[in-house]
């Protein structure tokens, strides 16, 4: 038969007693895994299974937690075995009295006796007095309600039955890491056949892991009967390469080194990630300078990015202009023209288009001529040829070819724009009512094989042409005609517009 009894000291201290029958002191221990208690000669925790080598025992008296292998109680000096105890060696009762209170209301903590109830249980008194068969009669009964209550109480709050298991994690991740008991971003819950949750702090790891760069670590989390796989990946990852771009002032005599804060610097590592970092160098730094670039290489870590930065300061090494616009005769081109683009050369090889050029004297086309248009930016100067594509009588004529009738009508595309002229016989001449103009058929040399089809604009005041005349026609070639003859067929001839008539 089991008692529980409640006693009080002099200083108003309770505290609860498990007794045996025939006056033995209960001892019980308490497993440091799951805090369960377990008797004295428990090997193993009756709750959660782990071995009980370091579990700590528990004073029946005041309730401390004793190494093991303790005599006697660190806190009330009370002897740790389970023997029967002689009545005069049982100091902690000695002028107790019997207590009927709430179970609730007997618990006290031990570090609540204080040091003079202590020493006076730790040292015998020869004057103690026998305890009276009335007041053990008293502790008896209120021991064995005290007994029904606490086992009433255990059973209301011990360990939840769990059915599942749930982890989650949100500790570090970093590369060192491990993934044991001691780690507080493990979280474990459990949830019973009614799907009440519990948060789980009695729960172990067989083999602990420690994270590694670039990898992922799984522990097995156990709990009673069950268990569930956490698996936490490192976020600690190995650098693969740098890259780097430059946003800074980049003149004339910049000096390029690790204290300039144009530079930005990107780390990209083996898990995909990239993060712009500090602490990169420049072992040698560079400086600027115009019409230049410098190459410079920056260190991070044991990386190494060679980046090139262009000077933003440019010389001209030279200047040219180009004209667009009309090239008729009477044309006049000078200062500020809009179809004049002068464009200054750098010595870098880049093109810019400039404003604010002079010209020594403006210029104005004449019939065959070419005019040249002096342009000046500051210490620069180039000359600008236009040519007119006016020209006179003499000249144009001069210009124009003779032609074979084949050569034209054989391969006429290849002739087009060309300056011809040709002689022969009119043999139908169509003037325009509406106009100047006159349509032609002449039979060159007077070879009626070789009819060419001319369009000429009539200079006022210049003679009629009529049929059977002989003339020489000056002009642009344009390839062939095609007509339809007065027995309704196609006929295709070459072109010609004419622009002198002989």
């Amino acid at each position: 038969m089991n008692n529980t009894f409640t006693m009080k000291l002099k200083n108003n201290k309770v505290f609860m007693i498990h007794m045996n029958g025939g006056g033995t002191v209960m001892i019980k221990i308490k497993c440091s895994k799951c805090g369960a208690e377990n008797t004295m000669k428990a090997t193993f925790c009756n709750e959660c299974a782990a071995p009980l080598d370091d579990a700590k025992v528990i004073c029946p008296v005041c309730g401390e937690l004793n190494d093991r292998k303790a005599k006697f109680c660190m806190g009330c000096a009370t002897k740790l075995s389970e023997e029967p105890q002689k009545e005069e060696e049982n100091l902690q009762t000695r002028d107790a009295v019997p207590v009927v209170e709430e179970p609730r209301q007997t618990v006290e903590e031990t570090s609540s006796v204080d040091d003079s109830i202590r020493s006076q249980a730790a040292v015998k008194t020869p004057q103690a007095k026998p305890k009276k068969k009335g007041k053990k009669l008293w502790i008896a009964i209120g021991a064995a309600a005290l007994v029904v209550l606490i086992g009433l109480f255990s059973l209301m709050g011990g360990s939840p039955e769990v059915e599942s298991l749930e982890v989650s994690y949100d500790g570090e991740t970093e590369a060192g890491t491990v993934l044991d008991e001691k780690n507080k971003g493990i979280k474990v819950k459990g949830y019973d056949k009614d799907g009440e949750e519990y948060d789980l702090t009695n729960w172990s790891i067989e083999k602990p892991q420690t994270l590694e760069m670039d990898g992922e670590s799984t522990v097995t989390i156990a709990y009673k009967d069950l268990s569930v796989n956490l698996t936490v990946p490192c976020s600690t990852s190995e650098l693969e390469e740098i890259t780097a771009s430059y946003s800074g002032d980049a003149s004339e005599g910049v000096v390029l080194d690790s204290e300039n804060e144009g530079f930005t610097v990107t780390a990209h590592y083996k898990n995909g990630e990239e993060e712009v970092v500090d602490g990169w160098t420049i072992d040698t730094p560079q400086t600027l300078e115009a019409d230049g670039t410098a190459d410079v290489l920056i260190k991070y870590e044991d990386k190494e990015y060679l980046l090139n930065v262009m000077c933003t300061t440019v010389t001209i090494d030279r200047i040219k202009a180009k004209y667009t616009g009309s090239t008729k005769a009477g044309v006049k081109i000078g200062e500020g023209n809009e179809d004049v683009t002068v464009t200054a050369i750098l010595k870098n090889g880049e093109k810019q288009e400039i404003t604010g050029w002079t010209v020594d004297e403006p210029v104005t086309l004449k019939e065959g001529k070419t005019s040249k248009l002096k342009i000046h930016y500051g210490e620069y100067d180039c000359v600008l040829n236009i040519e007119c594509t006016d020209l006179s009588k003499k000249q144009y004529k001069e210009k124009c070819k003779t032609y074979t009738y084949d050569e034209i009508a054989r391969d006429p595309d290849d002739y087009k724009g060309k300056k011809a002229k040709f002689s022969g016989k009119v043999v139908q001449c169509l003037e325009s009512s509406e106009s100047s103009q006159v349509d032609m058929r002449i039979a060159i040399d007077d070879d009626y094989d070789q009819i060419i089809y001319v369009v000429y604009d009539m200079p006022e005041g210049a003679s009629r042409i009529l049929e059977d005349d002989h003339i020489t026609v000056y002009g642009e070639l344009d390839g062939v005609y095609t007509y339809t003859s007065t027995m309704n067929a196609q006929i295709t001839i070459p072109i010609m517009y004419a622009e002198y008539v002989n």
